[in-house]
């Protein structure tokens, strides 16, 4: 085509291939959450009636009943009400 550097085209389509690569390669959003220690159970009981007591999710319950000045250093996250 005239006009058009095909070095910069040659350039900016293998910079658009490695950023998909690295896209497609990502975890979802939110999968790390997902697959938590704490929304694992939950997700499984939420389907039972009752099934999430405090004690079938201890973990649930310890950590809603956490002071909010101490669930930073359990998780290293903040805990929104």
């Amino acid at each position: 085509m005239p006009g058009v550097d095909m070095a910069v085209v040659d350039a900016l389509r293998d910079k658009l291939r490695t950023q998909a690569v690295a896209l497609n390669s990502a975890t979802r959003m939110g999968q790390p959450l997902r697959e938590g220690r704490l929304i694992g159970p939950v997700r499984q009981r939420l389907s039972i009636p009752g099934g999430c007591c405090s004690f079938d999710l201890p973990g649930l319950h310890i950590w809603l009943h956490l002071e909010d000045a101490l669930y930073p250093q359990v998780s290293g996250h903040n805990k929104s009400r």
